[in-house]
């Protein structure tokens, strides 16, 4: 008869041990990637971390750098609307803060494709040089904070006193547009939730950037490089005739013969001792 409560109970276990393996495999840190590893746990189920719970770190990368590739190209080809569409989320409200993002923005039509060849050909140099561009994109982004967050906070001030507002920031056309049109406390809204999303999104995508190139930077131990100008210390030679031969020989005894051996390599005729 069937015992439908063992039964039960090891369903329930073997669930529960694969759903343990799918969640590590999904959703587990990298850094608790590595500590896995090293106790063995699920080797081959963690041996490649992944972003977001489910795509492949190389695959997060060569998809951030086609993206940067994208926006590179609709940046040169539709600057206005990309300008206005992507302003909640990139900045730009300022004449500086706009020069910094255009800039970073169209130079991905340059980095984007280096960190993609980084990625599909492993290349470390490439995949650090796209690193570097993400960099100095999070440090334009801090800059368009320091321009632009003063700007919007004050938005009331371009309809209600237009010569204060002039002076403390300058004329600014699209401000004043935002004033007039009584849109400053939903742009604001919208900029500081786009914006700090986008902001926290791409620093998630620089790290698993950093994540990929120190994994390429680790060499394994059999790679390593040898000395050329020193023996390995696997095999040495001895002289029979020093102290030390004559101790391993007399240790040793004599070497040990193999008739079959030696009947097979002896010369024809030739009759052995």
């Amino acid at each position: 008869m069937l015992d439908w409560r063992g039964f039960l109970s090891q369903c329930v276990s073997r669930s529960r041990h694969w759903g343990h393996l799918s969640f590590e495999f999904c959703c587990v840190p990298r850094e608790k990637h590595r500590v896995t590893q090293r106790r063995g746990l699920n080797r081959r189920a963690l041996d490649h971390p992944t972003v977001c719970c489910c795509i492949p770190i190389r695959s997060a990368v060569f998809v951030s750098a086609f993206l940067t590739v994208v926006f590179a190209l609709a940046m040169l080809v539709m600057r206005t609307g990309m300008e206005s569409g992507l302003r909640v989320f990139t900045g730009g409200y300022e004449l500086r803060s706009r020069v910094i993002v255009d800039l970073l923005e169209i130079s991905g039509v340059v980095w984007g494709p280096i960190g993609m060849s980084g990625v599909l050909f492993l290349r470390t140099s490439h995949v650090r040089t796209f690193f570097y561009y993400q960099v100095f994109r999070l440090v334009g982004w801090f800059i368009m904070y320091m321009t632009d967050v003063p700007l919007l906070w004050n938005c009331e001030l371009w309809s209600t006193d237009i010569k204060a507002a002039t002076a403390q920031y300058g004329w600014n056309d699209l401000m004043y547009g935002i004033a007039v049109m009584n849109g400053c406390e939903r742009e604001r809204t919208l900029f500081v939730a786009c914006s700090t999303t986008g902001f926290f999104v791409f620093l998630y995508f620089t790290m698993a950037t950093q994540w990929l190139l120190s994994d390429l930077d680790d060499e394994p131990r059999y790679l390593l490089r040898v000395p050329q100008d020193r023996p390995d210390g696997a095999f040495y030679a001895t002289s029979l005739a020093s102290n030390y031969g004559i101790q391993q020989k007399r240790v040793l005894g004599d070497p040990v013969k193999d008739p079959g051996f030696m009947a097979a390599s002896a010369p024809m005729g030739k009759q052995l001792p």
